[in-house]
C-alpha cells in the first residue's frame, strides 16, 4: 500500500510539472530521482539476508527490473496510442524470461562467481605481499653479506698485517713462538668467526624458492583464466541486457517520458526547487 501511493504521488507530481515552463519540468526531475532511491533502498532492504549471496543477487536483478516497469507504468498512461494491456503483457513476458536466464546463471555458477573473484583478489594480493616481503628480506640478506665480506677484506689488507708484524717482533725479542691467533684480538676474533655463510643459507634454501617460483606460475595461471572466464561472462551479460533493453523499450522511442529524459540530458538543471521534496 505504502509503494502503490508513493508511486501514485510521483506520476501526480510529474503530470503538474508537465503543465509549467520547461525550468518547472527540469526542477521536478530531482524529485523523481529522489524518490526512486528511497523505493531503491527499500527494495534491496525488502531481499532476505538469509538467502545465499547467488539467490540474493538473481532476487535483485528480477525484482529490478520489476520495479523499473513499476515505476515507468504511470508515465506512460498519458501517452498517445498506449496499451496498457499490451505493456502489461509484454513486462509480463520479459519478467519471466528474465527470471529463467537468472535461473540458468544461478545454475552454472556464474552469479556465485561474482562474489568468489573478490575472494580470489584478496587471496592473490595476500600471496603477492608476501613474496614483495620474502624479496625484500633476500635483498637485506645480500647487502648484509658484501657488507661482511668487504670487512673480512679489508680486515684481511689492513689490520691483520699490521697485527702480524707486531706479533712478530714481540716473538722475535722473547724468542717465544706464538700461534696467529693468540695474539688477534679477542673482538675481532670474535667477530670474524662468527660471521654467517649467507651465502650457504640461501643456496640451502634454493628447494623451497623453486616451488614457490612453480606455485606461483600456477596461481597466476589460474588468475588468467578466471579473468578470462570473468571477461567472458560479463560479455554475455551485456548482450543479453542490450537484446532485453531493445526488445522492451523499442516502441516508446516517442513516448513523453523519452522525450522528458532527452531534454534532462540536453539541459541539465542547475537550481532545485525547495518545494519539491515536500
Amino acid at each position: 500500500m505504502e509503494r502503490n501511493l508513493r508511486s501514485k504521488q510521483t506520476s501526480r507530481s510529474v503530470r503538474a510539472s508537465g503543465l509549467g515552463s520547461r525550468k518547472e519540468v527540469q526542477n521536478s526531475l530531482p524529485r523523481m530521482t529522489s524518490v526512486t532511491t528511497e523505493n531503491t533502498e527499500e527494495l534491496s532492504r525488502s531481499i532476505s539476508v538469509d538467502l545465499a549471496e547467488s539467490k540474493r543477487l538473481g532476487a535483485l536483478l528480477l525484482s529490478s527490473f520489476q520495479f523499473s516497469v513499476q515505476k515507468l507504468e504511470p508515465f506512460l498512461k498519458d501517452a498517445q496510442d498506449f496499451s496498457l494491456e499490451s505493456f502489461k503483457a509484454k513486462a509480463s513476458f520479459l519478467s519471466q524470461e528474465l527470471e529463467h536466464f537468472i535461473g540458468s546463471l544461478e545454475k552454472d555458477g556464474i552469479l556465485q562467481k561474482c562474489f568468489e573473484d573478490s575472494k580470489e583478489k584478496a587471496l592473490d594480493l595476500n600471496l603477492e605481499a608476501s613474496v614483495a616481503e620474502m624479496k625484500e628480506y633476500i635483498t637485506k640478506f645480500s647487502l648484509e653479506r658484501q657488507t661482511w665480506d668487504q670487512l673480512l677484506l679489508w680486515y684481511q689488507k689492513e689490520a691483520l698485517p699490521e697485527e702480524t708484524s707486531r706479533g712478530s717482533v714481540e716473538t722475535k725479542i722473547t724468542e717465544v713462538k706464538m700461534e696467529p691467533t693468540s695474539y688477534l684480538r679477542s673482538s675481532q676474533n670474535e667477530v670474524l668467526y662468527t660471521k654467517p655463510d649467507y651465502q650457504k643459507i640461501l643456496q640451502n634454501q634454493n628447494k623451497v624458492f623453486d616451488c614457490m617460483e612453480l606455485v606461483i606460475d600456477e596461481l597466476q595461471g589460474s588468475m588468467k583464466q578466471l579473468h578470462t572466464f570473468m571477461d567472458e561472462s560479463t560479455q554475455c551479460l551485456q548482450k543479453v541486457s542490450v537484446q532485453l533493453e531493445k526488445r522492451s523499450m523499442q516502441q516508446l522511442d516517442t513516448s513523453p517520458a523519452r522525450k522528458l529524459l532527452r531534454l534532462h540530458l540536453q539541459n541539465p538543471p542547475t537550481t532545485y526547487c525547495s518545494g519539491s521534496y515536500q
